[in-house]
């Protein structure tokens, strides 16, 4: 499960080490190691997939769910007013919110 390749070095005699060596590993796509003499570095860029022949494809969501009605007996559903009160209600004037005019 791995593929290398070999990067001819240019410029350098022949018969003498090659100048990049990649490795691959087939079964983790995006894992990869490159070497050049005896250094080398280990690369993983992807998702934490293994590899699959056939495409991912998500599940199918659920369906929408319906929308609520009230029961056949049940009172009718009424909206309550909105309660607004002054904040500076009770508060002498000029002394609201503690900011001076200018």
């Amino acid at each position: 499960d791995w593929s290398l390749r070999v990067a001819p070095a240019s410029g350098q005699a022949e018969g003498a080490e090659p100048g990049l060596v990649i490795v691959r590993n087939l079964r983790w796509p995006g894992s990869a190691t490159i070497g050049v003499g005896k250094r080398f570095a280990n690369v993983y860029v992807g998702y934490g997939h293994r590899y699959q022949a056939a495409a991912y494809a998500p599940p199918v969501p659920a369906d929408v769910a319906t929308e609520w009605a009230p029961e056949e007996d049940a009172p009718p559903l009424t909206e309550q007013a909105d309660v607004t009160e002054d904040p500076d209600a009770g508060q002498p004037e000029g002394e609201g919110d503690g900011e001076e005019e200018e």
